[in-house]
């Protein structure tokens, strides 16, 4: 099955997006680099920071092998960016491809988007490392952070980190070794070429940079660019079939773009407060009538988690008057959804989980939407917006979803009365597809046991 635009648009944010449910602790020790391999960061280090002002295009490749497909998917997006100390910022992906396009001016921070002709403006942040700390350190970003939806595209994430007050070193925030294995071209260039190791423990609640393992390319000689990435996936999500993904930088060069760092905005475009929040209502008003037929009730794939027992917590409600333990709903089948506000897929998805669940209420069937580290402020306004009225349980560290083995979202879970999770979905495959699967599920399990009468 291939995945839809929105789809797509996950897979490419995976290696900022799968950890954003993880909960943060104590800083790691600083990385065993070897000599030659510090020379070649020192280098990189110092170049960059010579730096005021490029233009340069990434590109973001990944290859896949879909159900039902013998051979590898492969897909990519392309952008042009301009970058410049301290905030200066131009975004521009490829013509057609219903990216976010961007621009800081210095005092300004403009998003817009084609597909939906509708922009927004905001204040500029003073520089952007605030929100490349967060992506590379174990502390989180705030979902309110000035230029949060910059992170959605991992190109250009690690592209700003090189206008940070450390480039070399932020990228290698978290990891434990750096090894410098030779040269070798990197599409056509002569580059060194840079391995990045991490160990990584099932158990931790640590959140890893993007690319704790990974393959990085240098460009030789007196410029030392950087050319590109390959995170290593398999390395720092075992249990989970990724896609490979590869980050490509060419067409470096010194000075600012011909068109300045604004976007030219069309008169009949619509001013909005928050583009982004603005596009993924609208998607997920058309996600509702999506109609997947290659979609099958009980034939997902299935979930490491699944018929083992569920992991206890205890979680305050969205308004903080009560908190919910899961071992104290025993004897109830019991429907949790792990979500957030600017998720696209969830909020098209929870609706139709929310209508069935309530149809089983009499038989013993609770449900809880669980929101990932977001602010209650936040989650209350939209919940207001929507006129919702389902139980939202608050996981402000992320503890919860780690114990759940969330690694994207939307991620909803059933458990039986004994407390054992018995299905595990990832993803929205359309209002019909959910509404039956998760009919036929609860169906099952409520006649399994009879009913509740707690």
């Amino acid at each position: 099955m291939r995945p839809s635009a929105i789809a797509l648009c996950g897979l490419l944010a995976l290696p900022v997006c799968s950890q954003s449910v993880l909960a943060a602790q104590d800083a790691p020790a600083a990385p065993q680099v070897t000599s030659e391999a510090r020379a070649l960061i020192t280098r990189l280090d110092t170049f960059y920071k010579s730096l005021d002002q490029v233009t340069f295009e990434s590109s973001l490749t990944f290859s896949a092998q879909f159900e039902g497909m013998t051979d590898l998917e492969e897909m990519s997006q392309s952008s042009a960016i301009a970058v410049g100390r301290p905030n200066l910022l131009r975004y521009q992906p490829a013509q057609n491809s219903g990216g976010i396009d961007a621009a800081c001016n210095g005092s300004e921070l403009t998003f817009a988007i084609a597909t939906f002709k509708a922009y927004s403006v905001s204040k500029a942040p003073k520089t952007f490392q605030a929100v490349v700390e967060g992506a590379f350190s174990n502390e989180p970003i705030e979902p309110d952070a000035p230029g949060i939806e910059l992170t959605q595209d991992p190109s250009l994430l690690i592209a700003l980190s090189l206008f940070s007050d450390r480039p070399g070193l932020q990228m290698l925030q978290g990891v434990e070794k750096v090894s410098l294995d030779g040269e070798e071209k990197f599409n056509g260039s002569e580059a060194y070429k840079l391995t990045l190791m991490t160990t990584v423990d099932p158990t931790s609640n640590v959140q890893l940079n993007p690319i704790a393992n990974a393959t990085l390319w240098v460009a030789k000689g007196s410029q030392p660019w950087l050319l590109g990435i390959k995170p290593d996936f398999a390395a720092t999500e075992p249990d989970m079939d990724l896609p490979e993904i590869l980050l490509s930088y060419s067409k470096w060069k010194t000075g600012a773009p011909p068109e300045g760092y604004s976007i030219a905005i069309p008169e009949d475009w619509k001013k909005v407060d928050d583009v982004v929040a603005y596009a993924m209502s609208a998607t997920a008003e058309e996600l509702k009538g999506l109609d997947m037929p290659e979609t099958t009730p009980g034939k997902a794939p299935s979930h490491p988690s699944e018929n083992a027992a569920a992991p206890n917590f205890t979680l305050p409600t969205l308004d903080g008057t009560e908190e919910v333990t899961l071992s104290s709903l025993k004897g109830k089948v019991v429907v949790l959804d792990f979500w957030a506000t600017w998720c696209a897929p969830c909020v098209a998805g929870l609706p139709t989980v929310d209508e069935v669940t309530k149809r089983f209420k009499d038989q013993g069937v609770v449900f809880y939407a669980i929101d990932v580290r977001e602010k209650p402020e936040r989650v209350s306004k939209f919940m207001k917006n929507k006129g919702w009225d389902f139980t939202v349980l608050m996981d402000s560290d992320g503890t919860a979803g780690k114990a759940f083995d969330v690694g994207g979202i939307p991620h909803s879970v059933v458990i039986d009365r004994e407390g054992i999770i018995r299905h595990v979905h990832i993803g929205f495959g359309g209002k019909e597809a959910l509404q039956e699967q998760l009919e036929e599920e609860l169906t099952a399990l409520t006649a399994m046991n009879g009913t509740d009468e707690k």
